[in-house]
């Protein structure tokens, strides 16, 4: 009977062997002691599919589903090392056929026509080095995401001059 705490001791022993970087290790050990303080330090052939399923259930109350699907490729990599034949603790993987989660994915916010001339008016008449060196020569309302708006002032200067 293997408890969890000691398989993943070695299975971090075995990261290291593989030369994983300090960081990779520590997120991997951190991500599976998670599971471990959800389920208890218990021995490894009582986990099943049911626990990970409830295991996701909960983590999503408290963290974002990028985080969980993190933890859960990394519990689906610590299985993985369990069933491998030169470990044989486990006979089957409880993660087969456990889903990860969807993501919502961030939609970037654009600019309208109005807002790319209200930019371009607040230039006009100055050079480079006067708008790059004068503070305040670029309004309040465009300086956090200056580097995004600038790219997409390329993108309709470049769309202004082909039509």
């Amino acid at each position: 009977m293997m408890l969890l705490s000691n398989v993943l001791d070695e299975y971090v022993l075995e990261l290291q062997v593989k030369n994983y970087s300090n960081n990779t290790v520590n997120l991997m050990k951190h991500n599976i002691k998670q599971f471990i303080k959800f389920v208890g330090n218990i021995s490894l052939e009582e986990i099943n599919k049911v626990d990970i399923k409830k295991f996701i259930v909960e983590q999503q109350n408290h963290v974002k589903s990028n985080t969980v699907n993190s933890r859960l490729k990394n519990l689906r990599s610590f299985f993985v090392y369990c069933t491998d034949s030169e470990q044989g603790y486990l006979n089957e993987n409880p993660m087969a056929g456990v889903s990860l989660l969807m993501e919502t994915k961030t939609v970037m916010k654009t600019y309208s026509v109005k807002n790319v001339k209200a930019l371009l008016n607040s230039m006009k008449g100055k050079d480079f080095l006067t708008v790059r060196n004068k503070k305040g020569a670029i309004p309040n309302r465009f300086a956090p995401d200056l580097y995004s708006f600038l790219i997409e002032i390329s993108c309709w200067i470049l769309y202004l001059m082909i039509c």
